[in-house]
């Protein structure tokens, strides 16, 4: 994977530095809150807060230098796998605030519906790109709610209103976007008249 060295210079550098500036001030507050006199290290709670900003750290770095137009050619791969670790849920998931959302996977859990918000905007990405290229149409509509319906109907057994919700906002934005507006556009150009034409 190649690094390209544009992006040093023209990265915004002030919103990262400013995360890590809060988290870190959230890693001190967890470390004073949980710190007792006379106890030698870091108590288990900061030990993992910090744990959490390395590897969050070291996950916004690997974004940075990847190229994203690569989520295309497995856009729906990616999609798949995040759908089956949504219909996963109901048999490993375990059960929290009277909701089953999240898998256990050793020491850290996983809510693979939070995943499925990033894998519905690129599977639409990608759709609404193909489909700009052959022309849009009634799949235009219809291809999205049935990417978007699937998850949402299992997440909603979970239950957890709020992901739906989102996914929801998050398919109806991208084909007005990407979509109808398109084709709303096109049918308008198509019946205006051209200038001059008896």
């Amino acid at each position: 994977m190649r690094f390209d060295r544009r992006l040093i210079t023209h990265f915004e550098w002030l919103l990262p530095l400013l995360a890590l500036g809060v988290s870190g001030l959230g890693a001190m507050t967890v470390y004073s809150a949980t710190h007792v006199p006379g106890m030698h290290g870091l108590s288990p709670l900061a030990l993992r807060q910090l744990l959490w900003l390395a590897g969050g750290s070291v996950a916004m770095l690997t974004a940075l230098i990847f190229d994203y137009r690569r989520l295309e050619r497995s856009a729906f791969v990616v999609y798949v796998l995040v759908l089956l670790a949504v219909l996963a849920v109901p048999l490993l998931g375990r059960i929290g605030g009277g909701s089953r959302r999240w898998i256990p996977l050793g020491p850290v859990s996983i809510q693979p519906s939070e995943f499925m918000k990033l894998g519905l905007v690129v599977v639409l990405a990608r759709h609404f790109a193909r489909s700009y290229e052959r022309g849009l149409g009634v799949r235009a509509a219809v291809v999205p709610m049935l990417l978007t319906a699937v998850p949402a109907a299992a997440i909603l057994a979970q239950p957890d209103l709020g992901t739906v919700a989102v996914l929801g906002i998050v398919s109806l934005t991208m084909l007005m976007l990407g979509g109808i507006r398109r084709l709303r556009m096109d049918r308008v150009s198509c019946e205006t008249p051209v200038s001059g034409a008896q």
